[in-house]
């Protein structure tokens, strides 16, 4: 898989079906683990992600950004995989 972005981090869903990524760009980008289709994509933020991690309900993605902020976002596997669902 090719990206536009020098990423910084990484990381998998508990059940395994969803991939996170972000990087220098201040961008988080939600793939497909199965096949690197994109899934969706934040708006862009005003500095680097560094690091990031997932909620114990996994509903909140919360990223440490290259300014020393924290930035948490609102997030739902279960969307993306019932759309996937209805669609194919």
């Amino acid at each position: 898989m090719e990206v536009n972005d020098s990423t910084r981090a990484i990381l998998l869903s508990s059940d395994g079906q969803n991939l996170v990524t972000g990087g220098d760009n201040g961008v988080v980008e939600v793939w497909q683990a199965c096949d690197f289709k994109q899934l969706y994509i934040y708006p862009g933020c005003d500095a680097g992600i560094r690091a990031m991690d997932l909620s114990h309900d996994q509903r909140t993605l919360i990223t440490g950004m290259a300014s020393g902020s924290i930035v948490a976002f609102n997030i739902d596997f279960n969307r993306w995989h019932y759309e996937h669902q209805n669609r194919y």
